[in-house]
């Protein structure tokens, strides 16, 4: 009975040694960054255990590409989570610009276990127990370029289009830039102090929030119209929308390559369609809104086109959702 005993406290303690064990301090760099978040404007300058701390930097143009190394002294496996071993973690990531914090916003991560008053502005969960109990350092995203195989999602990276949405809300000037890291379990049952934590200045344009207003994430439905007329067509399909639908668009555009003409089959009488996509202002405070498109259609009547009307829904056109602030972003505001 003494040897059962014996082995099993020996095969326990040898289970628990190998889940306690992680990376420690993985590089020189690690050992003089510990706790903290630094940054690059390239990959090479953080690249793990060959970090070069003289290609590190703090100051920025939102231009730029921007890279990010954490660094912890230990796993987050191994860190106190209110008392409690935790299997399953969401990574929580504080934002600060200019002091004050960037609040969560919907579409980057939502967690019931978080209370609505800790939220941040990007959460993750993460089960993956090599990521919980072994690693030390990793590469949290902020302004990837966006040939970088670390692109995920079909082209959209949510955490670099996170940090891209909050850029969008500032003005044009240098801003300081915060990022903090903490964890929380994903039972609800404890949450970490701020495990590391960097800070950066960023300038920022009006030219870059155009260029930031789409990255990362899909974009406004391509112009294709060849048909001509296009600026009058887009006044008269805005001014449709708000005519005709009670909604005033805060982008409108056109669908395909041209008017699709016909005839109707009892009189015979010549028409046109078009489709039209919109845009409209944020009702519910999430910030996402759908592409709403529709069909619109002219008559031929006494020499010429009537006024187009509203005909139906558009199946199979663009209907995905977009950012309020970057539909807005493009046109200066």
């Amino acid at each position: 009975m003494h040897r059962i005993s014996f082995i099993c406290g020996l095969f326990c303690l040898s289970l628990l040694n190998v889940y306690a064990q992680d990376q420690g301090v993985t590089s020189p760099t690690h050992g003089d960054y510990n706790g903290q978040i630094v940054f690059a404007k390239s990959l090479d300058a953080i690249a793990f255990k060959k970090e070069r701390p003289g290609s590190f930097a703090n100051s920025f143009k939102a231009s730029e590409s921007i890279y990010a190394r954490l660094y912890l002294p230990k796993s987050v496996g191994n860190t106190d989570h209110g008392g409690n071993r935790a299997y399953a973690i969401i990574q929580m990531y504080d934002l600060y610009i200019d002091g004050q914090q960037v609040p969560f916003k919907k579409g980057f991560g939502f967690y019931k276990q978080v209370p609505e008053n800790e939220r941040t502005y990007y959460m993750v969960s993460v089960d993956e127990q090599d990521k919980i109990n072994v690693w030390t350092t990793w590469r949290p995203t902020l302004l990837p370029d966006e040939s970088d195989d670390e692109l995920k999602y079909g082209g959209v990276n949510v955490m670099a289009r996170a940090f891209a949405l909050a850029l969008l809300d500032q003005s044009p000037g240098t801003h300081e830039v915060e990022l903090r890291f903490h964890s929380r379990d994903l039972a609800g049952e404890g949450a970490t102090k701020v495990l590391a934590s960097g800070k950066f200045t960023l300038e920022l344009t009006a030219s870059d929030k155009r260029e930031l207003a789409f990255k990362y994430a899909p974009p406004l439905p391509k112009d294709e119209w060849t048909g001509g007329n296009k600026a009058q067509l887009i006044a008269e399909a805005t001014a449709a929308f708000a005519n005709q639908l009670n909604k005033d668009p805060i982008a409108v555009g056109l669908v395909g390559r041209d008017w699709q003409e016909g005839s109707y089959t009892l009189t015979g009488q010549k028409y046109r369609k078009l489709a039209a996509w919109a845009v409209f202002d944020d009702t519910d405070g999430d910030g996402q809104v759908p592409i709403t498109t529709f069909n619109w259609i002219s008559d031929y009547s006494n020499g010429g086109w009537t006024k187009m009307r509203f005909d139906s829904h558009c199946l199979g056109c663009p209907d995905w959702d977009v950012e309020v602030a970057a539909v807005k972003a493009l046109d200066g505001n």
